[in-house]
């Protein structure tokens, strides 16, 4: 957990300024990473006592939150409790924003990047077994010229044409992270492994025989 979040502060960017929303449950893997990661970092906490949209769009605007995880389903709830409120400050404080769980559809991306102007857009991809986030993608950084992956350089304009036929890129790994395709035949399809201080050491009720190397083998 500790590497992960460590990844988090690094990729991501959280520091000591940030405000975080927890809009996660912290006995899921990606909220208590993502929140571990922020108390390192010497953030300041946002608790909501469970995800409703309205609530977090209030906890936004009332704390000047920076910084929040979703996943796709929580990203178009925010998104519609945001417009609800009509407020030009609503969202306007956000600059970090992690998405996990899924791929976010284009029109989500374009959705958040109105809602959320000044917010860097990440999309990580992982398993609660390798405690989160495996490889990162920006999806959108409105400081940088190029703001991300699936933009446009021409005016601003989201375009799927940037999603490849065969499949969707899904970043690149995490520093510490070891990533490989395998395939035991010619078939196109492959097994995807990883090995690292990332990977867990066993599932609960496992032997200690029958715990995982992490420096050796590759967890599939």
């Amino acid at each position: 957990l500790i590497v992960q979040s460590l990844a988090k502060i690094a990729i991501v960017g959280y520091t000591e300024d940030d405000v975080y929303l927890h809009t996660a449950p912290m006995c899921h893997i990606g909220g208590i990473s993502s929140g571990l990661a922020m108390l390192m970092a010497g953030g300041c906490h946002v608790l909501i006592p469970k995800f409703e949209a309205k609530l977090a769009a209030q906890a936004i605007e009332e704390n000047h939150v920076t910084s929040l995880i979703t996943v796709p389903a929580i990203m178009a709830d925010l998104i519609s409790a945001v417009r609800l409120k009509k407020s030009v400050e609503c969202g306007q404080s956000l600059k970090k924003i992690l998405n996990g769980g899924g791929s976010l559809s284009t029109q989500l991306i374009e959705d958040a990047t109105k809602c959320f102007p000044r917010a860097k857009l990440f999309s990580a991809y992982g398993m609660t077994e390798t405690c989160s986030s495996l490889t990162f993608i920006t999806l959108c950084d409105p400081t940088n010229k190029n703001p991300g992956l699936h933009f446009e350089k021409t005016g601003g304009k989201l375009s799927s044409s940037v999603q490849p036929i065969r499949g969707i890129c899904v970043g690149k790994p995490a520093p510490h992270v070891e990533m490989m395709i395998f395939r035991e035949d010619f078939s196109l399809t492959g097994r995807i492994m990883t090995r690292g201080p990332h990977v867990m050491i066993r599932y609960w009720g496992q032997t200690s025989a029958e715990a995982v190397d992490s420096s050796e083998q590759w967890f599939d």
